[in-house]
């Protein structure tokens, strides 16, 4: 199951994911990796828990754009 928006549970100890230099990620979704289907996926998945899903949406600094070409902007796109 999926879930867009909203507010995370965030892991115990962890802390809300920032982009160094430019400000804070924005909350895009969340995955139960229980629910994920186990066939035909080009990738391992963890059996349980919850990937959160965080992209830098610009409105802390409006200079600043993540690129899949540019990995000095990747920190601006994070799954815990």
């Amino acid at each position: 199951m999926a879930t867009l928006g909203g507010s995370p549970d965030l892991p115990a100890g962890v802390g809300w994911p920032e982009w160094p230099g430019h400000g804070p990620l924005s909350f895009i979704a969340s995955v139960r990796c229980a629910a994920l289907p186990r066939e035909g996926l080009a990738e391992q998945f963890p059996q349980d828990g919850t990937l959160l899903f965080f992209y830098f949406d610009g409105q802390a600094d409006e200079d600043a754009f993540v690129s899949a070409d540019d990995p000095e902007t990747w920190a601006g796109a994070q799954v815990l």
